[in-house]
Formats: C-alpha cells, structure tokens, sequence
C-alpha cells in the first residue's frame, strides 16, 4: 500500500455481524504486525461519522451492511476526499460486487 507504514497506520473494522466483528477486533494480533485498531462501527453510517471525527489509515469493511453498505461507505468516504485505504471483506459468494467495488 503506497504511504502506508503499518508501524504507525490506524484502523477500523466494519461489519454488521457482531460475532464477525468481536472476532477480527478482539482475536487478530493487530498490534503484532503492527497496526493500532482504533475502533469498530457495525454499519457504513457509523463508520462514517467515525472517520469525519477520528480519520483511519485503513478501513477492513464488510459490503453488505444495513443502513450503508461497504460501497456506498467507499462512494462517501471518496466524495469527502479522504484518502482512507479500504480493503472489503465479504461471507457471499457474489463476486459481482467485488467488480463493482
């Protein structure tokens, strides 16, 4: 990832599942590899008024979300001109969406 230096980059973790969610936030040595999470947000909406507040080096982002998807997070996130890495993960087989994105 260009610019990035995963000593000092910032994350937030997305997804509408909380057991998927506790799982990745609380299970995955993130600190070992060297990034520092910062928070978690279970819609695009919260993920959102997150960054507007505390901007993340990279968002780890479920697609499918109620209320804003992972998407439409992207297309927002864009249109404000951040320049916040975004890296999708997704439990559907639907690769369609992973072409759009």
């Amino acid at each position: 990832m260009p610019g990035l230096s995963a000593k000092h980059s910032f994350h937030l973790v997305v997804d509408d599942e909380e057991e998927i969610r506790n799982g990745m936030c609380r299970y995955f040595p993130w600190d070992q590899v060297g990034f520092q999470l910062v928070g978690f947000a279970s819609n695009g909406r919260q993920a959102f008024d997150f960054l507007i507040r505390d901007p993340v080096d990279i968002l780890l982002c479920d697609i499918r979300m109620p209320i804003m998807d992972g998407l439409e997070l992207a297309r927002t996130i864009r249109g404000a001109g951040m320049d916040t890495t975004i890296i999708f993960f997704s439990a559907y087989r639907d690769l369609s969406l992973i072409h759009i994105s």
